[in-house]
């Protein structure tokens, strides 16, 4: 398997993956119209789901599965410029989306400086329990120590025990309760989990 960083060409399959992230979540927050805007912004240069910020395993010339992570200070400074793209997507729409993106922003952790955010993780159904996962998140561990990151941080749904396991078996332990809030009309429920960055990897 290579594992390899995002290009344009890779937008179909990035706004493809991120929904299979969370198939509920991002539609409640950005909704419908979601996969459209994760290509948009894809294709976009400093904004948070740029394709600048993901990695992708793929096997046998296909693209299988991606990881979207960033350091809590890459978050800092593209966070401005990733609200004015969206602003600039929704234009008059945007007043009714800000609701629901405050409530997400409340919901997911907000990395410190210190650490290193795996804010989308995903595998196409016909790829997994081959290990891409797992190569993702050790490239991630990689990223995170050459960026001197001390602690790998993500959020899960509660419900996702596939995911959760995973995690656990590579080392995250739950950090705290989980959260929960009402977007859409959909509860959801997130958990933070937080790894430790060996800086030898």
């Amino acid at each position: 398997m290579l594992i390899r960083n995002g290009k344009c060409s890779d937008a179909r399959d990035f706004a493809n993956l991120v929904l299979l992230s969370g198939p509920s979540f991002l539609p409640a927050v950005f909704g419908p119209e979601a996969a459209d805007l994760m290509t948009n912004l894809f294709w976009q240069d400093r904004n948070l789901f740029s394709r600048e910020l993901v990695r992708f395993g793929v096997v046998n010339g296909k693209n299988a599965g991606m990881l979207l992570g960033y350091t809590g200070q890459q978050r800092n400074d593209i966070l401005l410029h990733t609200g004015r793209l969206l602003i600039d997507y929704f234009r008059g729409r945007f007043i009714g989306v800000l609701p629901r993106l405050l409530k997400a922003n409340r919901l997911l952790t907000s990395p410190g400086k210190d650490e290193f955010y795996v804010s989308s993780l995903a595998v196409y159904p016909e790829f997994r329990g081959k290990g891409v996962a797992t190569a993702l998140l050790l490239d991630a561990e990689k990223r995170a120590a050459s960026a001197e990151a001390k602690r790998l941080v993500l959020d899960v749904e509660v419900e996702n025990s596939a995911a959760l396991n995973l995690y656990r078996k590579l080392g995250f332990e739950d950090a705290r309760p989980p959260r929960s809030t009402r977007i859409g009309g959909t509860e959801f429920h997130f958990v933070k989990m937080v790894k430790t960055v060996n800086p030898r990897v």
